[in-house]
């Protein structure tokens, strides 16, 4: 009995233990000191005379441009986070909708370097509803739990829906719950860009993680539940970048965030937001590899069932009573056998009948 207690001791504690240090690790260790990790910056002019401003920003990989020009399409393209022209008035470009946190540091290292306010352009600005940038991350989360737990619940309420059905109920839910979810950002003025865009990346995001979640679950049962919330939330969340930029991250974070469903939906986003459709391609051809995986996997679990669930049925027939019209009663059963139910009134004696026959009996 102890080695019992013990056993079921340590498989309880273990989890509640490790459980949130792994949250603590996967959480805090890519975010809390964002730094460039070979972070894109372009530069007109001399990289010497540069020196100032690039060498408190640590690694980042220095983009040699013509002009001031081709520094501004540089930055509205995507394909830097900031610029710097050397001139007699330096100028500074920095897009806070690609990563308000690298604007923050680039703007603050521009005004110690003596660059004038006025001199630095904010060439991808933040919404009035989002002045610091944190919908985006605010949001991938919230969609990631609820598709996982709506996944869960729809198992539960519908277990017998078949493979085709489960896709065309996931889909239809996606695209309301992304419609609807863009509706409230843009009332909440936290969400500028084209409203169709952004609504089929959200619920290209919630279909994704519902149709994998759900898999899981099906596949293991309460155990799929918890390794899709290790998979999307502790893992690929944390290092999608959408609350710094990928190039902020550490590594590995930094490489594999963007393979992630929540990171390819990040970029995606920024890109249909705040640079005109530029750089997104990549992130959706990732994000519909991942989509199309989920309907492979939810397919295929259509031929699996939990382990140990006909185990399961089996051994709870067996246990189930049974009622007492269908009890044998060879086993031993004292109840009516259910042959003496089936008996038409005519031949089931009445007590009055037995009792006189008992008499006659008793008599002879």
């Amino acid at each position: 009995m102890k080695t019992i207690l013990s056993s079921r001791a340590i498989r309880a504690i273990v989890p509640g233990v490790l459980a949130p240090l792994l949250f603590v690790v996967a959480f805090v260790v890519p975010a809390h000191d964002p730094k460039p990790n070979g972070l894109p910056i372009a530069v007109a002019g001399p990289p010497a005379a540069a020196r100032q401003l690039l060498r408190p920003l640590g690694d980042v990989k220095v983009v040699d441009v013509a002009d001031a020009e081709s520094a501004r399409d540089a930055v509205r393209d995507g394909d830097v986070y900031g610029a710097i022209v050397v001139s007699a008035r330096p100028t500074v470009y920095i897009a806070s909708g690609a990563s308000y946190v690298f604007a923050s540091i680039l703007r603050q290292d521009a005004l110690r370097a003596g660059i004038p306010s006025e001199q630095i352009h904010d060439l991808a600005s933040l919404p009035a509803g989002d002045p610091r940038g944190t919908i985006l991350n605010l949001v991938a989360l919230a969609l990631l739990i609820t598709s996982i737990t709506g996944a869960a619940l729809a198992i539960v309420h519908m277990p017998d829906l078949t493979a085709g059905r489960r896709e065309a109920s996931v889909a239809s839910i996606a695209t309301l719950a992304g419609l609807g979810t863009t509706g409230i950002l843009k009332a909440l003025h936290a969400l500028p860009g084209p409203f169709l865009g952004e609504a089929a990346l959200l619920a290209l995001l919630i279909f994704t993680v519902a149709l994998i979640a759900g898999g899981l679950i099906r596949l293991r049962g309460p155990n799929g539940t918890t390794l899709a919330f290790v998979f999307f939330v502790v893992l690929a969340n944390p290092g999608s970048g959408l609350a710094s930029a990928p190039d902020l991250l550490p590594t590995p974070w930094k490489q594999l965030g963007p393979l992630m469903p929540p990171g390819a939906t990040g970029q995606a986003l920024r890109g249909v937001i705040y640079f005109g459709g530029a750089q997104v391609l990549v992130p959706v051809i990732v994000l519909l590899a991942w989509a199309a995986l989920g309907v492979s996997f939810n397919a295929l679990t259509d031929r699996r069932t939990l382990p140990g669930h006909a185990a399961d049925d089996q051994q709870s027939g067996h246990d189930r009573p049974q009622p007492a019209a269908e009890r044998d009663p060879s086993n031993g059963d004292p109840a009516t056998p259910t042959s003496a139910l089936n008996r038409s009134p005519t031949e089931v004696p009445d007590a009055a009948s037995r009792h006189s026959h008992v008499v006659e009996q008793g008599t002879g």
